[in-house]
């Protein structure tokens, strides 16, 4: 006896949830019931979405992952599509202004580096 007291003394004495519980059933199966009940009604009155935003939010995440350029890409992909585009725009209806456009483009494609230089030099090959 480390206390002083007997183990009958200590159920006797001692309170606890427990306990309470066990000993009053009643009391514990209302509680029971009613918290079952706050659950049903919390859960019936949260909103209900028939669309939630998460397909919209990966559609989102994948654009902006997909869309985002990649610096070591991007004069691979970029340049070439501008060179087109200018030629074809040329094709269509040559004016001044479009021959100064593929002129300027031309420039700029020379002025930036040797990937740009090659470039350049087929567009004002094809140009001519």
């Amino acid at each position: 006896m480390p206390h002083g007291k007997t183990d009958d003394e200590l159920i006797r004495t001692t309170r606890n949830t427990a306990r309470y519980f066990t000993e009053t059933r009643h009391v514990a199966w209302v509680l029971l019931v009613a918290t079952v009940a706050w659950g049903l009604m919390s859960y019936l009155a949260m909103p209900k979405r028939k669309d939630p935003e998460i397909p919209v939010r990966v559609a989102a995440a994948i654009v902006a992952i997909v869309s985002s350029p990649r610096l070591y890409n991007t004069t691979k992909v970029i340049v070439p599509v501008i060179s087109i585009l200018c030629q074809w725009r040329y094709a269509d209806r040559p004016t001044r202004g479009r021959v100064v456009t593929l002129g300027a483009w031309g420039v700029i494609l020379i002025l930036g580096g040797f990937l740009f230089q090659i470039v350049g030099l087929i567009v004002h090959a094809l140009a001519v």
